[in-house]
């Protein structure tokens, strides 16, 4: 049992080589039954969601009554998809499996230790493996922004548009979209700290502090 502290713990203030606070921020996490809930929980449905997406993909209508440039915009959106889900699997997996099955017992822990017996992982590593959840859902967010121009240009070219077969116009956009979401992926890796190390995957620095203990 984890005793108690009246400090509050703020990861995003604490100095990077400050791992005690790290373990203190983990050994809360392992400690609160509704946060574990959710990680299983979540873990469980991103492998079914996982499964799922692959049937989807393997049992797909090979006739589509969509236009080629829409059928294009909605794999790609189906390929977003999967890449979040692939990042809840690895990175609320990850948090699970290391805050029970692999959380070593630490019998002497007392608040301001270097060691809990859980692994944190260094940021140059758990940074990029939240980073394919982040690609993934901002992806399928702007891809449907990406249909939504679409299906708005063959409203208003209605006449001609369906009979039309050229990608030209979904492959444009799809490029849009993912040069877009590089953008944003290449703007949030300019602010990571790399030298510290992470209480979880699945929450920031920021939102990773439980208070007062």
């Amino acid at each position: 049992m984890v005793s108690q502290d009246s400090s509050p713990v703020d990861l995003a203030m604490s100095s990077e080589e400050d791992l005690s606070v790290v373990c203190q921020a983990m050994v809360f996490f392992a400690e609160t039954p509704s946060i574990l809930t959710a990680f299983g929980a979540k873990f469980a449905c991103g492998v079914v969601a996982t499964i799922l997406l692959v049937v989807l993909y393997v049992v797909k209508p090979k006739d589509s009554s969509l236009h080629p440039n829409a059928y294009s915009l909605v794999y790609a959106h189906f390929i977003f998809v999967f890449i979040g889900t692939i990042g809840v699997v690895v990175n609320d997996g990850f948090d699970f499996f290391r805050l029970t099955v692999f959380r070593k017992e630490v019998k002497a822990y007392t608040p301001g230790s270097t060691y809990c017996g859980i692994f944190a992982m260094p940021a140059i590593y758990g940074a990029f493996m939240r980073l394919i959840t982040l690609f993934g859902n901002n992806g399928s967010s702007i891809s449907m922004f990406a249909l939504a121009i679409e299906r708005t240009i063959a409203t208003l070219k209605a006449r001609s548009y369906e009979q039309e077969s050229s990608r030209r116009l979904s492959n444009m956009l799809i490029l849009g979209v993912v040069g877009v979401n590089v953008g944003f992926i290449l703007y949030i890796v300019s602010y990571i700290n790399f030298y510290r190390f992470l209480p979880m995957q699945s929450l920031t620095a920021e939102a990773a502090d439980p208070g007062t203990m």
